[in-house]
């Protein structure tokens, strides 16, 4: 036993990975909670330790050296717990976030608690329960035999409060609560992962969790109307990022609100915030659309835009969001468009044989080179199946992964064989260089040679 803060802490119970601590403070209702996700070691405060001594709570906190969803508690040593610490408490409360909130919820029946407060719990990260989950994957291949809920129906009321738009948690929700004979389901959206962490921002957390202890009503319309006005760092973040993935009319509306409420400095920032979640979740469309929808007040939500419009709206952006671009664009290259397209990584490309589609569309051809601030040439040689005067034929020099189009020409399918010589210049430095060939569906087309040729660097 040792003292801590003037708290006598006692070791309940001590594991290879996790450890459990009892805290007393002459209550007779306790808290017990478990560290979620990323909140590792033994020598870190119990979750909410500090909150909950304060409110004269006595506090059993159960810590973890790894992500394990504490699968090394046994229903014996849980069993002991109860009936040795818990049992003589008025109220038993659990409370958790994530990994914790997976833990209060699931050891619940063992611990006999009165209640669980649980913000985006997890019902299992076992892919073969929950398929859906893939955050944690790596995670799952070390717990090879991830404890399974039992088919009885638990007897703790477990109150989860979770954010409805983030998916996965919601799928999570649903299949939690078949598990329990009372619960309530708090929603609110556009909180994220976890929820907790909105409530704390907004100076709204201490007062839900010590309501829910002390089973005080809370208005939770007024929650979420704090949240939706006062959030910056995770509702603002997560209904942009939301928004851009469903509707792009909506997402101006909302950035229009938030243009309007934030400075440049911190609106830029939210921006750069939003980008980066976006492609570190790979979804590169969406944030080349949020920048354009950003940074262009005339957008009409187009998936391209012209050489000077980019060069354009490059120098509104600030350097934080410039950097981002060239991952957004990369990462977008592997989404082009076309359903039947050629891709050839030379310089210059001579196709003998007949490459087309039969049913017209894109014929997309490389290099995907990078170009320094130059003049180059791009030559195009080929032919229709038949003439077609009523119909057109585009060909559009693009780079940033077909983004950014840098030259288009339109001619009509008057003559069979055709050859164009398109000459480009470059204020700066683009790269993925590409051709693009756009002829109609009526129009068979193949090409038979194209080439990049560099005539000379502009020196600055």
């Amino acid at each position: 036993m040792n003292i801590s803060n003037g708290h006598k802490r006692e070791m309940v119970f001590q594991g290879n990975e996790v450890i459990g601590e009892l805290i007393k403070n002459n209550s007779d209702t306790i808290v017990i909670t478990f560290n979620p996700h990323g909140d590792l070691g033994f020598d870190r405060p119990g979750f909410a330790e500090h909150f909950l001594l304060k409110e004269n709570f006595d506090v059993l906190v159960f810590k973890t050296l790894e992500n394990n969803w504490y699968q090394e508690l046994t229903f014996s040593q849980l069993d002991w717990i109860q009936k040795n610490i818990l049992q003589k408490y008025k109220k038993r409360i659990g409370y958790g976030c994530s990994m914790g909130a997976y833990a209060a919820l699931y050891f619940s029946e063992w611990l006999k608690l009165t209640q669980v407060i649980a913000f985006c719990p997890q019902y299992s990260i076992d892919g073969d329960v929950c398929p859906y989950e893939k955050r944690w994957r790596y995670e799952a291949k070390r717990l090879p035999n991830f404890y399974r809920w039992p088919n009885n129906l638990y007897n703790t009321h477990a109150v989860i409060i979770y954010d409805p738009f983030a998916y996965t948690d919601k799928k999570h929700v649903l299949q939690l609560i078949n598990h329990f004979k009372s619960y309530d389901v708090i929603s609110l959206p556009f909180s994220g992962h976890p929820s907790v962490s909105a409530l704390a921002e907004v100076g709204y957390l201490k007062m839900v969790i010590g309501s829910l202890i002390n089973d005080e009503q809370i208005n939770w319309k007024d929650v979420r109307v704090k949240l939706r006005n006062s959030s910056y760092d995770y509702y603002a973040v997560n209904i942009i990022f939301r928004s851009i993935e469903t509707c792009k009319l909506r997402t101006k509306k909302i950035l229009q609100l938030f243009r309007s409420r934030y400075d440049d400095y911190n609106f830029n920032n939210l921006i750069d915030r939003v980008l980066h979640r976006l492609i570190e979740e790979r979804k590169f469309t969406s944030a080349y659309k949020l920048f354009i929808i950003c940074y262009d007040e005339e957008s009409d939500y187009g998936d391209v835009i012209s050489f000077e419009k980019h060069l354009f709206l490059l120098s509104r952006v600030p350097n934080t969001v410039k950097q981002l671009m060239g991952y957004i664009f990369k990462g977008y290259r592997d989404y082009y468009p076309g359903d039947n397209f050629l891709k050839a990584e030379q310089s210059s490309l001579v196709l003998d044989q007949f490459i087309g589609n039969k049913k017209g569309g894109t014929l997309c051809f490389g290099p995907y080179v990078t170009l320094p601030a130059s003049n180059f040439k791009v030559i195009v040689i080929g032919a229709v199946k038949e003439a077609q005067p009523n119909k057109e034929i585009v060909i559009r020099i693009t780079a940033e992964c077909g983004k950014i189009i840098l030259k288009q020409i339109t001619f009509n399918a008057i003559e069979r064989d055709f050859f164009k010589e398109i000459d480009i210049t470059l204020a700066s430095q683009y790269q993925d260089i590409e051709v693009v060939v756009l002829s109609p569906d009526e129009v068979l087309t193949s090409i038979s040679k194209v080439e990049l040729k560099l005539v000379s660097t502009l020196i600055k």
